[in-house]
């Protein structure tokens, strides 16, 4: 309610407030209350970087949670984000859209997360479409999205802009080869990667081919979860080789229900050999 609003965010409201990060996540706020919210972001304009408005309208009406997101963008306008975190709010194409102003406007995002947010195609084509700078994000994390290869021409089309790309996440998002294959073209205009999350995706073989090509190209990979993607008996060998001769960094490798068999374990077993600094390992 605007009441509660004014009570727990006083300290933002407060004359001279200079906070950096703000987190909202897991308030549910209502229109009155959003805009309490949109105030101390007006306030907080000359610092504030970061902010986090994760599952923020959750059991809200549809019009009353997109009214609210709309009131919170409006309020960010002021201020000059690095970070935003939209995540948990399931809102969709719609969603996306009561962002606008906060997509368009904001001219230094390198990190912004939509995890399960219900990014459809039509969703991920409004990310691309509003999205002010891609070419700065470094880090893009989505997560259990509907948003399957049409949707992820769009997530490709941001990350083939953003080459500096450092931790990007794709997970259960229900692309299949074709999409697998359209973010390894895109991962390749840059050499920057030190996250690769694509777990419980279907990348398939074909999917696996195009990666091999793709991660070696980043010296600096540690961390990489390829879990439940079916990169099947014979390729799974093949990249996890690539990787290990690559990407001489690696320090996490998250490769579990992937269908290795007996049959091509031994090329697994020969690539994390070759893993010197591998320090956690789920297979």
């Amino acid at each position: 309610t605007q009441q509660r609003a004014e009570q727990v965010l006083a300290p933002l409201l407060a004359k001279g407030a200079a906070y950096s990060k703000v987190r909202l996540s897991t308030k549910s706020f209502g229109i009155d209350a959003a805009k309490v919210a949109s105030r101390a972001f007006v306030n907080l304009a000359k610092t504030l970087k970061e902010v986090d408005l994760s599952d923020t309208i959750a059991g809200r009406p549809e019009v009353e949670a997109l009214k609210a997101m709309e009131i919170f963008s409006e309020g960010l306008t002021a201020a000059e984000l690095t970070a935003v975190d939209l995540s948990d709010n399931a809102f969709g194409e719609k969603g996306v859209r009561a962002c606008r102003k906060l997509l368009e406007e904001q001219k230094s995002l390198t990190s912004i997360a939509f995890l399960n947010n219900g990014i459809s195609e039509q969703a991920a084509r409004a990310i691309h479409e509003l999205l002010a700078c891609p070419e700065k994000l470094t880090r893009f994390h989505l997560d259990k999205n509907m948003t399957g290869d049409d949707g992820t021409v769009h997530i490709a089309a941001i990350v083939s802009k953003a080459k500096g790309m450092k931790d990007f996440k794709m997970a259960g998002s229900r692309f299949f080869s074709e999409g697998a294959i359209m973010l390894a073209k895109a991962l390749a205009e840059g050499n920057s990667l030190e996250r690769l999350d694509l777990n419980d995706n279907n990348v398939n073989e074909e999917g696996a081919a195009a990666l091999v090509d793709v991660l070696p190209k980043h010296p600096n990979l540690q961390y990489l979860n390829l879990e439940a993607t079916a990169l099947g008996e014979e390729m799974g060998g093949t990249l996890l080789q690539a990787v290990a001769q690559g990407c001489s960094k690696l320090e996490v490798l998250h490769i579990s229900s992937n269908d290795f068999m007996r049959e091509g374990a031994e090329g697994v077993a020969r690539a994390i050999a070759g893993m010197k600094n591998l320090k956690v390992l789920t297979i």
